[in-house]
């Protein structure tokens, strides 16, 4: 299990830590998304694990996407 912190994400607390923990499960060879704090809206992770998996080197777009999913509930 892989843990991902981001911060500097909200202007109004920049300290403020917009995590999750990304698990590859070894017998399907697929990533899960865990310990998503804040909670994202399921659809929009189920999208982004989805693209992650068809593609495994897209491990920096996957985290790109997640930064931008968290932003969002800024808003």
């Amino acid at each position: 299990m892989r843990s991902i912190k981001f911060t500097k994400i909200d202007r109004k607390e920049p300290d403020k830590p917009f995590s999750f923990a990304l698990i590859l499960d070894r017998d399907t060879d697929l990533y899960e998304l865990s310990e998503c704090n804040p909670p994202l809206n399921q659809k929009q992770i189920d999208d982004v694990v989805s693209k992650l998996n068809a593609d495994k080197d897209g491990l920096n777009g996957f985290v790109v996407s997640m930064r931008r999913l968290f932003k969002e509930t800024l808003q």
